[in-house]
């Protein structure tokens, strides 16, 4: 996508809280499957908010989703929708293809559809099942209810991708499971911080937030580490490495006749003959013990 600031990768649809940013549900986007049977945009959408239905949430959404189908299925899933709508919807009525410069509102049902024109060549269509009637502002460019909603609320997912570029764990891969792993770090980082603020009621950026996090999470693996290296090492004995010598070039092992064809520089300290790796644990042991 040549308009896009990532010019090719991999799509994941986000749903995102819209005052706190925090991602509430993500799913990656597979390519075709076989098994959807609604359009694309309702399929994700209904996906997304599943685990959100029936309490009475409103989602706001651009016009790659909207459609009457999905606000009639969110309807009965008792959550609202406020999105625009493209042009060539087939539910488009025909009359809004008209030039005017005046807002046009339809209704069917408990689906309300408002065309405001704003600039001679740039028409918007705004699908919204919250509100009702034709509220517009008293004063100004006059603009209906909806639109002004759907403006002042449709910036979650935006924000939460520009957050994620901000301040990033990406780093040069060709390889795209590491790079969704990347993606993945970055939304998890946003999250932890989101929830931190809220619980603590701390007011600290989201830059010392991280960096404190990764301080501690390398900590605590570096103990976690430490402590398993000293659990799982015996205690310093003498041995056949230590006191071994070394010769200026490789010889054959003479401790086993099976070992001619290994060479090594290594001379086992008591019995002074070159010995490999393989004798110097299972035989030439013994001659310290």
């Amino acid at each position: 996508m040549p308009n896009k600031p990532d010019k090719f990768g991999i799509k994941f649809w986000i749903l995102a809280e819209l005052n706190s940013k925090y991602c509430l549900n993500v799913k990656p986007y597979l390519g075709k499957d076989h098994e959807r049977v609604d359009s694309l945009g309702t399929h994700v959408v209904m996906k997304l908010m599943e685990p959100y239905f029936g309490r009475g949430y409103n989602v706001t959404m651009d016009n790659f989703f909207a459609s009457a189908e999905l606000a009639t299925k969110l309807l009965n899933k008792r959550t609202s929708l406020v999105g625009a709508v493209r042009l060539n919807r087939k539910e488009i009525p025909a009359s809004s293809k008209l030039a005017t410069h005046d807002s046009v509102f339809y209704s069917s049902q408990s689906l309300n559809l408002v065309k405001y024109q704003a600039k001679p060549t740039k028409t918007v269509l705004v699908l919204s099942t919250l509100h009702k009637g034709a509220a517009c502002q008293t004063e100004g460019k006059k603009k209906p209810e909806s639109v002004l909603y759907y403006n002042e609320n449709k910036c979650g997912v935006d924000m939460l991708d520009s957050m994620c570029r901000q301040m990033s764990t990406k780093a040069g891969c060709r390889r795209w499971p590491l790079a969704v792993f990347f993606n993945v770090l970055d939304i998890a980082g946003i999250n932890a911080w989101i929830i931190f603020r809220k619980t603590t009621g701390s007011r600290q950026s989201r830059r010392q937030f991280l960096r404190q996090l990764s301080a501690e999470l390398t900590e605590a693996t570096t103990t976690t580490s430490s402590a398993t290296s000293s659990s799982s090492t015996p205690a310093p004995t003498t041995s056949a490495s230590s006191a071994a010598s070394h010769l200026s070039r490789r010889v054959n092992c003479q401790v086993k006749a099976r070992c001619k064809r290994n060479r090594t520089t290594t001379v086992c300290g008591s019995c002074k003959r070159p010995v490999c790796g393989q004798c110097m644990a299972s035989v030439c042991k013994l001659c310290h013990a």
